[in-house]
């Protein structure tokens, strides 16, 4: 009792040993979370006059959130210190050490360093081991009071306040193991190892879903073919008889030159006829010379085929299909003999 009273003796003495320093409560502001603060604030050193730290303490945590202060970060030092909760006393006036070099209090800075060399040495700490075999497993997580403990603190002494402490490991798939440490006293180290973990069948693994393969990309599509209609077919056909008549003409033309030509020849024989000649000139067969035998001959197949064609054509012309898709095929083909001349039309449908 005598130990305890003593203690909150000093600590009281510190602070209003800090209060005399300058400004160590937060500051009057108009603010409504600034006046809370400062209630908060006042309220806590009163309790803490008292003794009274464990209700002392989160009246000073809730004004330091409210308003940051470093004079508000000193106080709360003193009273987890008060508390017996050496470490996070010990975070508190290092957090303490960093606003007070921000804010350019050499006061505040050297009484938080006389705290943190006074409780470094009555430190209790805490190492968590974890075998690489527990390592290794997916996912593991591993809590401490609840809290996020990092793998890569694992096998580290770190400090924490004089109690027990609870240890926790869990991973997927694996049943969860869980551990009371007690702190074992003023500096000595408390050390907990992680155990191998085992299978629960009981546990419902989420498996990752498998990604399906794409779905084939159907190749593009073929370019729509034309369609032969009626009226392209009829147009085709049309086309092909002006072609065929064109060469109807031509060959009408030919023709009506060479027969042209050979009906002179023949009126020049008969106009040159002599009277002793061998024939009859007069009334009976005239001599005629080779060449307008051959014009003849050529005027008349010219004429066959040139008349053939134009009827050919005249035939295409007439039935070429105008509303029905049809398939036509036509070929004409000029026919001449000896003495004659046709045209050949022939088509299918």
């Amino acid at each position: 009792m005598t130990c305890t009273r003593s203690r909150a003796t000093r600590l009281l003495a510190v602070a209003t040993i800090a209060t005399t320093l300058g400004r160590v409560s937060p500051s009057l502001a108009d603010s409504t979370s600034d006046t809370a603060a400062q209630a908060l604030f006042d309220e806590a050193k009163g309790l803490m006059r008292s003794g009274d730290y464990a209700s002392a303490c989160p009246k000073l945590e809730e004004s330091l959130r409210l308003q940051a202060s470093g004079g508000t970060l000193l106080f709360l030092g003193l009273c987890r210190e008060g508390e017996g909760k050496t470490a996070t006393a010990w975070t508190r006036f290092n957090e303490a050490v960093s606003a007070a070099r921000r804010d350019g209090r050499v006061d505040r800075e050297h009484s938080a360093q006389d705290h943190i060399a006074t409780l470094l040495p009555k430190l209790t700490k805490l190492d968590v081991v974890v075998p690489e075999e527990t390592r290794s497993l997916p996912g593991l997580e591993l809590r401490r009071d609840g809290e996020l403990l990092p793998l890569a603190l694992a096998g580290t002494p770190i400090p924490v306040d004089p109690g027990n402490h609870t240890v926790r490991a869990t991973a997927p798939g694996m049943k969860a193991w869980e551990s009371v440490v007690a702190t074992a006293g003023e500096g000595a180290t408390a050390t907990v190892t992680v155990p191998a973990l085992e299978r629960d069948p009981t546990a419902v693994v989420a498996i990752a879903p498998v990604p399906l393969a794409p779905p084939p990309v159907p190749p593009p599509a073929a370019p729509p073919v034309a369609d032969m209609g009626a009226s392209d077919a009829g147009s085709t056909q049309r086309t092909i008889a002006l072609l065929v008549g064109g060469a109807g003409v031509v060959g009408l033309g030919i023709g009506t030159y060479f027969g042209v030509t050979a009906l002179s020849k023949k009126s020049d024989a008969t106009a040159q006829c002599p009277n002793g000649s061998t024939g009859l000139c007069n009334g009976g067969a005239v001599p005629l010379s080779q060449d307008a035998v051959n014009d003849g001959n050529i005027a008349s197949v010219a004429l066959g085929v040139g008349a053939a064609a134009v009827i050919g054509a005249g035939v295409l012309w007439l039935t070429a299909p105008k509303a029905r898709a049809t398939t036509t095929a036509w070929r004409v083909e000029p026919l001449a003999g000896r003495g004659t001349a046709s045209v050949a039309v022939r088509g299918g449908w």
